[in-house]
């Protein structure tokens, strides 16, 4: 899906080299205007824009710019127009209602064809002297900090091309409509699989609570290959847990006295707290045999089971059944 403002977000870059043309006041007026848009706290609007275009001012702020690196450079790359947002001091989220204006503003210079590039250091250039002499020259009273500086014009050269994704920087929310799928541990390779994934998941989550070494002759005893295979010995079922091919965790559970027992639910730690623990039950519910309605000893319900999420073994799920064996069901 894709749209001129979504075309705009991806095709943004920043502009380092400027044609010394000054823009029109028509382009600097729909700049601003975008900025003025721009969200903030309870909309209380507590950012400033400052437009700088004289020549003097310009190079003054390049000037207090470069000495905050130590240097003489032009840190501002020689835009004939310079935006400088404030944020109050005093508001509570003034620097994030600064920054978002800042956003607004690049994207609209972007959408009109317009270069621009955010420059920092804004903060330390109106911490000293001269800059908050500046603001008192500018008529801004109050207590204001520096967010940064939108340079403005018209680009010197093109662009360069989009750098990659950054891998991680995003992650898909697992949504109720991504349902996982179940693989009944019966086989031989089945039971080392989930003995692997039982050992890796154990020693993330209880490697807080125990020294490794006791940590391994635990998983040893409760969820080695040899212990899983037992437990199936004694009639309980073991599940792997899959969400679009991966596998991602399991669940155990065992029959008695018409009721059925959650023994172990676990999941990686990157899907936990995405209601898949939740999702396990409901889908439980309704599988061949099973009616839901008892109470456990964790005072769950299918809707809002606090045992689903917990890390800790031998929690007891709320699930009862006639006095006939939950059928194995596949994965489909």
């Amino acid at each position: 899906m894709t749209n001129e403002t979504l075309h705009t977000l991806e095709t943004r870059r920043s502009c380092r080299a400027y044609k010394p043309e000054q823009i029109t006041k028509e382009e600097l007026e729909a700049v601003l205007r975008a900025g003025t848009f721009a969200p903030s706290a309870m909309n209380r609007q507590s950012a400033k824009i400052v437009v700088v275009q004289d020549a003097e001012t310009r190079a003054q702020l390049t000037r207090m710019n470069a000495a905050v690196m130590g240097n003489t450079g032009d840190p501002m790359y020689g835009a004939p127009t310079i935006l400088v947002v404030l944020a109050d001091a005093n508001a509570r989220c003034g620097v994030q209602d600064g920054s978002l204006v800042m956003g607004n503003l690049m994207n609209a210079a972007a959408a009109i064809g317009l270069g621009s590039c955010w420059i920092n250091r804004a903060k330390e250039e109106f911490e000293t002297e001269e800059g908050k002499a500046l603001l008192k020259k500018w008529g801004i009273e109050g207590d204001y900090i520096g967010v940064g500086h939108c340079i403005l014009g018209y680009p010197a050269e093109e662009p360069r091309p989009a750098a990659p994704p950054q891998a991680g920087l995003y992650r898909i929310r697992i949504r109720r409509t991504m349902k996982p799928d179940y693989k009944l541990v019966a086989k031989a390779k089945y039971i080392h699989a989930n003995a692997d994934l039982a050992s890796e998941i154990w020693h993330e989550v209880y490697k807080r609570y125990y020294p490794a070494k006791q940590l391994d002759t635990l998983v040893e005893t409760l969820q080695s290959a040899d212990a899983i295979e037992a437990d199936i010995d004694n009639d309980v079922n073991y599940f792997l847990v899959l969400l679009g091919g991966k596998t991602i965790g399991y669940f155990a559970w065992k029959m008695e006295n018409t009721a059925l027992h959650l023994l172990h639910l676990y999941l990686k730690p990157e899907y936990r707290g995405k209601a898949l623990g939740r999702d396990i039950l409901a889908t439980a519910s309704v599988w061949p045999g099973v009616r839901v309605g008892a109470a456990c000893t964790a005072r769950c319900t299918p809707s809002a089971c606090r045992c689903c999420s917990s890390s800790r073994p031998k929690a007891t799920a709320c699930w009862a059944l006639p006095r006939q064996k939950l059928r194995a069901f596949p994965c489909s």
